[in-house]
């Protein structure tokens, strides 16, 4: 036994080294079949990366959102604790004070050509995952299984094996490409809402607060988003450049044209818009150098109406010197000499 001991501390010790001389390479699971894969670590950054830039899938915030997620979240179950809802041990149990950022990392499916990545979001210790686990278990319990349901290969075989089929058929797997983030929130409460009546032989809570918290942990950053939406009957034509209207127009037709980018549109589709708006300006022969000079301008003066804007807000919140006044009366023939 001592003997195994030492074997095992010196290859430790020696893969730490090797860890230590080789700091560009990095070692984790496999999405399948339990190996430990060696990654160039560039590479591995580079692959997840290029996924977190899918704008249609990911959306860069501004601000951490934890702070406005534990108010919601103490503001929930504090309502479900007046109720009666929930008992105290519960309540402690859901509530989380000082919860992370959930974690996200790449898990490499190396049984597929190029090995591309699987990105994992780590939920553990966050905020939401007291009370995603609680609506899981529920969930879990109170939906009875659909007949479609495959535990393991076994049952699968065992579910067709009797089954007899015509020549010239074959059995196809399919492969769903990011399943999770491409089921709409709506979509996901809408089918809680309706298996309520499953649901709720198990559970305390009222509809409306269930599907409250199913939302707090479904939601992403609890903001609708915005883009500019164009109609299929879009023509893209604006007054030309070449025409006789005056300068000042042909300006303001850019000017609308940004103001729809910055206005209408969320920050993660600006650069789209922005470019889509440049692209019909120079199908509407606008020079290059006109187009980009006036949205310069244009949006400095959004910075500066923006800039000015905080300041007068910040100005509303400072203590007011309070003024007095007296009134005088009007006397109608009084004349001072």
């Amino acid at each position: 036994m001592n003997f195994v001991i030492k074997k095992l501390q010196k290859a430790t010790r020696l893969t730490k080294q090797f860890l230590k001389d080789n700091s560009n390479i990095i070692f984790t699971k496999a999405d399948k079949g339990n190996l430990t894969v060696a990654l160039d670590k560039n590479m591995y950054i580079e692959k997840v990366k290029t996924m977190l830039d899918d704008k249609d899938t990911y959306m860069k915030i501004l601000k951490d959102p934890t702070s406005k997620i534990n108010n919601n979240l103490r503001q929930l179950l504090a309502g479900w604790k007046k109720q009666n809802y929930i008992s105290e041990s519960t309540y402690k149990q859901l509530y989380c004070s000082d919860g992370n950022i959930p974690r996200a990392y790449a898990l490499p499916k190396v049984h597929k050509l190029n090995c591309p990545i699987k990105i994992i979001i780590s939920s553990l210790d966050s905020a939401l995952y007291n009370l995603a686990a609680f609506l899981h278990s529920l969930i879990v319990k109170s939906i009875p299984k659909a007949a479609s349901n495959i535990e393991n290969s076994f049952e699968l075989v065992q579910k067709l094996k009797n089954i007899k089929i015509d020549h010239g058929f074959s059995l196809v797997s399919l492969d769903v490409i990011s399943l999770y983030t491409d089921i709409p929130t709506d979509l996901a409460i809408d089918a809680l809402s309706n298996r309520w009546d499953c649901i709720c032989e198990n559970c305390n809570l009222p509809k409306n607060e269930f599907i409250k918290a199913a939302r707090l942990v479904l939601d992403k950053n609890n903001s609708l988003i915005f883009d500019w939406y164009k109609k299929s009957t879009f023509s893209g034509r604006f007054l030309n450049f070449l025409s006789q209207h005056s300068i000042s127009q042909k300006k303001g037709i850019i000017f609308n044209l940004v103001d729809k980018v910055f206005y209408i549109s969320h920050s993660q589709f600006h650069k789209k818009n922005l470019e889509f708006v440049v692209k019909i300006l120079l199908e509407n022969d606008y020079p290059i150098d006109f187009i980009f000079d006036t949205i310069n301008e244009r949006v400095k003066t959004l910075i500066n109406k923006l800039n000015s804007c905080s300041a007068k807000k910040t100005n509303n919140n400072l203590p007011k010197e309070r003024v007095k006044w007296f009134s005088i009366p009007y006397l109608k023939r009084y004349r001072i000499n």
